[in-house]
């Protein structure tokens, strides 16, 4: 009876231990966790990278590798087989890089999103979508190596060509040049520092010049009413001919008036005497003839008709 119940018990812990068994393996194997798949289009070498291989969108774990193989349809393309969580923003603008892991030699790819196209990526198990594979620093570095080289190659040819016996010579010429130029200036240098000796002579010439045109300027300041006073003053004389002049009109007119009709009488006796001696010169000598009677008056005597 005691084996039995032992048995029993026995039985029990094995089931129960195999049921928890294949849950820890069902949970670790993400069945709970909803995940679609991509595909990673890489035209470089991807060494390091392997199946079970960690996948990071923008450094958050995200999924893992499921699978690397060639295109059967174009063997330049490797397809790296992705899956990622079902709420990863996967979108046409997601790019993949690799990045190595330390000195283990293995890689990590990481999925990057650069905003330009945030249109979602379709995807299905059948047909996958296609996230294409940026080379890496180094892989742009080798793949540029050529180019590098002979640009290397070109400049030391330009170099060679540059620094031929000709091209050194005058170059020796050059600096024999500027050996001059400097000693040059070495005394152009001692020039202005002399130069700069009087400066202070200059200022001071300067300040009392100044100080003189400020002097100047207080004249001219005072000037305007300088001025406006001579100008009342001249109004004031102005003012005064003005009544002196009234005074000699009103004082002289009558005095005037008396001399010009006194020329008046004097001209007109004037022009009687021309008329006498016109007509009776020798009045000069006898005197002023005498007056024809006229009618009525004795010895008046009428003239023949």
């Amino acid at each position: 009876m005691g084996s039995r119940a032992y048995a029993l018990l026995t039985g029990v812990f094995i089931v129960l231990f195999g049921g928890i068994v294949a849950l820890a393996s069902w949970w670790l194997s993400g069945a709970e966790i909803e995940r679609k798949n991509y595909t990673v289009v890489a035209l470089a070498d991807v060494s390091g990278l392997a199946e079970a291989s960690a996948v990071l969108y923008r450094g958050v774990p995200s999924g893992r590798v499921n699978g690397i193989r060639f295109n059967p349809e174009d063997i330049r393309e490797i397809l790296i087989d992705i899956e990622l969580d079902a709420e990863i923003p996967v979108t046409v603008g997601t790019r993949a890089f690799m990045r190595p892991q330390g000195v283990t030699g293995l890689s990590q790819l990481l999925l990057s999103d650069s905003g330009e196209n945030l249109q979602g990526l379709e995807t299905s198990a059948a047909e996958p979508g296609r996230i294409p594979l940026e080379p890496g620093i180094l892989d742009r570095f080798t793949a540029s190596g050529d180019a590098v080289l002979n640009s290397l190659v070109q400049l030391t040819k330009n170099l060679n060509a540059v620094l031929d016996d000709k091209n050194r010579d005058n170059i020796a010429g050059i600096l024999a040049n500027i050996e001059i130029l400097t000693e040059r200036f070495e005394t152009i240098e001692s020039d202005f520092a002399t130069a700069l000796e009087t400066v202070p002579s200059l200022a001071d010439e300067a300040s009392q010049t100044l100080a003189d045109a400020r002097h100047l300027m207080t004249a001219f300041e005072d000037l305007p009413a300088a001025l406006q006073t001579t100008t009342n003053n001249i109004n004031a004389l102005l003012v005064v001919g003005q009544r002196v002049g009234n005074e000699v009109v009103l004082q002289l007119t009558p005095a005037f008036t008396s001399t010009l009709a006194e020329l008046n009488a004097t001209n007109d006796e004037l022009q009687g005497l021309a008329r006498l001696l016109q007509t009776h010169p020798q009045s000069l000598l006898q005197g002023k003839p005498p007056m024809t009677p006229g009618p009525g008056e004795s010895g008046y005597q009428e003239r023949a008709r």
